[in-house]
């Protein structure tokens, strides 16, 4: 063999081995970059299981009787200051309108917002990609006051869940937008069975998941709700 032909051959050795790392590295670059944030699994979601949620006048929502030594007058201005600090110092508030302010009826009624931020999971291709999902709850507080007793009832609650991007093997993305529902249909939903063998179906069964997180989130935050008002209406007065 010509001294040609071997200096042609060595290059062309040591370029394939320059390629074959390159390759390497970009494969390496690639399956560590395309892991999703959040795990992943083929496995079906399990729904976890839905809490206690009470039912008061035909309808799902928490209700609360304190007696507290305050006069009507007094607990009226104290409740309309404890919703005064309650929406207007959080974040998530949206929007806050007192509907019905009847001092002599002794009735506070206000609607409000707040958010719930819950695990879900997204669907691509078969997998199911855990994620973070924030949803926009309405509901309506209402409180009456009688005799140094203030009854205390959240009910009204419409839940606007967030919007789902679904992305094909393809990578198109199809967006799929959602009604607002109530606390019963979000219970009822968690209860039906899909089969995993279509979009839709996997769709519903990572829906159905997380309707139950959102409903144990939910019920924690409205107990925590009425024990606020617990604690603002039997705080300590600075005597000055």
């Amino acid at each position: 063999m010509s001294m040609w032909k071997m200096e042609r051959l060595i290059r062309g050795k040591i370029k394939f081995i320059k390629m074959k790392k390159v390759l390497c590295l970009l494969t390496l670059f690639l399956s560590v970059f395309s892991i999703p944030s959040f795990s992943q699994t083929k496995e079906a979601p399990i729904p976890r299981q839905i809490p206690e949620i009470p039912i008061f006048d035909g309808e799902r929502g928490y209700r609360e009787v304190l007696t507290i030594q305050d006069s009507t007058k007094e607990l009226y201005r104290e409740l309309q200051l404890f919703l005064s600090n309650k929406y207007n110092s959080t974040k998530d508030v949206i929007d806050l309108s007192f509907d019905v302010s009847d001092q002599s009826a002794g009735i506070i009624v206000a609607k409000g917002k707040f958010q719930i931020a819950t695990y879900s999971y997204n669907v691509m291709n078969k997998k199911y990609y855990k994620s973070i999902t924030s949803y926009l709850v309405d509901h309506t507080v209402t409180f009456e006051i009688k005799n140094k007793r203030v009854r205390t009832t959240l009910s009204g609650f419409l839940v606007q869940e967030p919007h789902l991007d679904y992305t094909d093997i393809m990578g198109n993305v199809t967006r799929i937008n959602y009604p607002k529902r109530s606390i019963q249909e979000m219970i009822d939903f968690t209860k039906l069975s899909f089969l995993d063998t279509s979009l839709e179906g996997r769709i519903n069964i990572a829906k159905r998941y997380a309707f139950s997180d959102f409903l144990n989130s939910f019920h924690d935050r409205c107990e925590a709700y009425l024990d606020e008002i617990e604690v603002f209406l039997n705080q300590k007065k600075d005597n000055w």
